[in-house]
């Protein structure tokens, strides 16, 4: 399958190895795409260490003889795409780890946003952990985080917490993206302590102003609520709409935004489907591109 899939503004490259996720993490990259007339690059990595005795065989024939139900994996995610209007190809890549594999992808594509699968209740967390490390550290893109587990038949109300800096507005504009393409409604929350201050007051209400302005032509409200525990106010929030799309903090170790922090949390208590949108500095994002 070719890389190029044209000329298009804007390309998400959507990384799939589980058939159960496919649906999931197709609806999301396309949605995304559609709302910025762009396309969608699918890749499924066969990773093969240079320690493995498979390594010595060319990367034609590892795919042909090791890559077991792959090929599926990437027709099944193309099929997805079927009557959308928006162009779908893909790959499969064989690489010494999943993680390269999927930067590799991105940077050939010269993607602006990766999206990948993350299970919040399964051991093999712990390796999907480490491969959204390395992913995030080294991505010349956006990345995006989607939570894998129950889906709503329908999507109504889309969560945005807001914050600080690029990572709010990145989960705005996919909050945006998801809503316009639900006709859902997306509020944007701020958490205060009780006692908070009326500077932190004031503060919170201009973040919920911006991070709705950023979402742009949707249904939206805005809200600053008062939490004694603001992942609990967060999860309890969750808890009530169908999608929630939280920014990360920061560009280093994803571990630090989603593993042992407020989104982790947020994505391993609520029943309902959670993204964690990372900006990146480089000069394919979808950001730095809008403000050049």
């Amino acid at each position: 399958m070719a890389t190029d899939t044209g000329t298009t503004d804007y390309r998400v490259v959507v990384s799939v190895a589980d058939p159960d996720h496919v649906g999931q993490l197709m609806r999301t990259a396309l949605d995304v795409a559609r709302d910025r007339d762009g396309d969608v690059f699918v890749v499924s990595v066969v990773g093969e260490s240079r320690s493995s005795p498979f390594w010595v065989f060319r990367d034609e024939v590892i795919k042909a003889e090791f890559s077991g139900d792959r090929r599926e994996l990437l027709d099944r995610a193309i099929d997805a795409a079927e009557g959308t209007g928006i162009d779908v190809d893909g790959r499969l890549a064989v690489a010494d780890s999943v993680a390269s594999g999927i930067l590799t992808a991105a940077t050939d594509c010269d993607a602006d946003a990766i999206l990948m699968g993350w299970h919040a209740r399964r051991h093999s967390d712990i390796l999907m952990g480490h491969i959204v490390d390395d992913v995030v550290a080294s991505a010349p893109c956006d990345v995006l985080v989607e939570k894998i587990g129950p889906t709503a038949d329908g999507v109504e109300t889309v969560l945005l917490p807001a914050g600080p800096g690029a990572h709010t507005t990145l989960a705005a504009g996919v909050s945006r993206a998801i809503a316009r393409a639900n006709d859902a409604r997306v509020d944007v929350l701020r958490v205060v302590a009780p006692d908070a201050a009326d500077e932190t007051r004031e503060e919170a209400e201009t973040l919920v102003a911006e991070a709705a302005s950023a979402v742009g032509d949707v249904a939206t409200t805005t809200n600053v609520v008062e939490g004694e525990d603001v992942t609990e106010t967060l999860v309890s929030a969750a808890e009530e709409r169908d999608v929630t799309v939280v920014g990360g903090g920061g560009r280093g170790r994803l571990r630090r935004v989603v593993v042992g922090s407020t989104a982790r949390t947020v994505g391993q208590r609520a029943e309902t489907t959670v993204i964690v949108a990372t900006h990146s500095q480089g000069p394919r994002s979808w950001l730095a591109r809008r403000l050049s």
